[in-house]
């Protein structure tokens, strides 16, 4: 409610008040922004749907088209040659099974981490290791989340002498650290 700076508290409190009615109590999710500000680019567009209904709604679609995408670029990446069916199968458990029900309900950002690190892989496998560096710019969403993934693929990176994709992402997540803090210097 025309707040300056959406990390504050006080932005959290008014979420609250209009989620709740009041201020969250200990237990209740505290709607406090969390993500970092360079990446929330991906929400703007969210944000300016007045209907929350339908703003809820296309986040789940894009959600969903993210898990599509994990889905045929992990075929892909692994050069899985399935039949018709099984693919239909997997690609139906896929979208249907238990955690993607669950991102999608709880409208996570995890379908999307995924689509980003799964595309990466793939940019590295056919050797566009820039454009893999840049993928994994958008990975930087949940380090409690994709901590252990980084590290395999650090140590991966590190002992294929493929360095040009870390240095491109390293630049990149500094270059929107930079711009974030320009933009918004109270955000850390």
């Amino acid at each position: 409610a025309g707040q300056s700076n959406p990390y504050m508290a006080d932005a959290a409190y008014d979420i609250q008040r209009s989620v709740y009615g009041r201020i969250a109590e200990a237990g209740e999710f505290p709607y406090r922004l969390d993500y970092p500000f360079h990446l929330l680019i991906f929400f703007f567009p969210f944000g300016l749907i007045e209907d929350f209904a339908l703003a809820r709604a296309a986040w789940m679609a894009v959600s969903e088209i993210a898990l599509l995408g994990v889905a045929l670029l992990s075929v892909e990446l692994v050069q899985w040659k399935p039949s018709r069916a099984l693919l239909t199968l997997f690609l139906g458990f896929s979208l249907a099974g238990w955690y993607s029900f669950s991102a999608i309900m709880e409208g996570s950002v995890t379908p999307l981490l995924a689509f980003f690190f799964i595309a990466a892989l793939w940019m590295l496998r056919e050797g566009q290791d820039e454009i893999a560096g840049i993928l994994l710019i958008f990975t930087t969403y949940k380090w409690e989340v994709t901590w252990f993934v980084w590290l395999l693929l650090l140590v991966w990176l590190i002992s294929h002498r493929r360095g040009r994709a870390l240095a491109i992402t390293l630049m990149g997540f500094a270059v929107l650290m930079v711009i974030s803090l320009l933009l918004l210097p109270s955000w850390p």
